[in-house]
């Protein structure tokens, strides 16, 4: 199986960047880059080879960490942040994802969620950047 890819530097025909999004939201790059420095391999390890293309597994954690850290649990509402909300934009790569999709991916991956949320916290916690060191 392949992933869709995306780019969140390359640039459209306007002349802009999905990256020039997150200029004003520290939040979204940072949640990118923790994501980025996890070991995601026991989740690509649940993807098949088989099938059509899929959307980044990365990508996705990324963006239903983000969702979470905002109060967002809600696959439609997510879905329609992913279309309209600049941050949103820049977490995916402006790919969107549906409900459907959404939901899929953190019902069959719910016990990974929690261990990657932890890892996270712990990171942002060594970092001091979390609330519970200040």
């Amino acid at each position: 199986m392949s992933f869709i890819t995306y780019n969140r530097s390359q640039m459209n025909l306007f002349g802009y960047s999905v990256e020039d999004f997150a200029r004003d939201d520290p939040k979204s790059r940072f949640v990118v880059e923790l994501v980025s420095r996890l070991d995601l391999s026991a989740l690509y390890s649940r993807y098949s080879s088989q099938g059509g293309d899929s959307y980044a597994p990365d990508m996705m954690l990324a963006l239903w960490f983000y969702a979470y850290s905002n109060g967002i649990t809600s696959t439609r509402k997510l879905e329609e942040l992913c279309k309209y909300d600049t941050r949103y934009i820049y977490i995916t790569g402006n790919q969107h994802p549906d409900h459907s999709t959404l939901s899929r991916f953190r019902k069959a991956h719910l016990d990974l969620l929690d261990q990657y949320f932890v890892e996270i916290l712990l990171i942002a916690q060594a970092e001091g950047i979390s609330s519970s060191t200040r």
